[in-house]
């Protein structure tokens, strides 16, 4: 399977239940492997719409905070951005 966020994100939630989290990975079953891919794309897919805490970060990080001029940047520091706000909405 290629690098895609939904295997990063399947393998991490992979990591959080099991030690040893890459060679554990690789020597899962595909079966084991696709159970952590459909919770990975449930959680994916539960972050498309953002909060307004989210969405303002990523505001704030794209035209205000890191915006150097290149579009590039700009959409990372965005994106960078709205996972963190999203990180601090479930710390209370």
């Amino acid at each position: 399977m290629t690098d895609t966020m939904i295997e990063r994100v399947a393998i991490a939630l992979y990591g959080a239940d099991e030690s040893d989290l890459m060679d554990n990975w690789h020597s899962a079953t595909s079966s084991l492997q696709n159970v952590y891919r459909r919770k990975a794309r449930a959680a994916v897919e539960a972050m498309r719409e953002p909060s307004n805490d989210v969405l303002e970060a990523m505001w704030a990080a794209m035209f205000v905070g890191r915006f150097t001029g290149s579009e590039l940047p700009m959409l990372g520091a965005g994106f960078e951005a709205a996972i963190d706000a999203a990180l601090q909405e479930t710390k209370g």
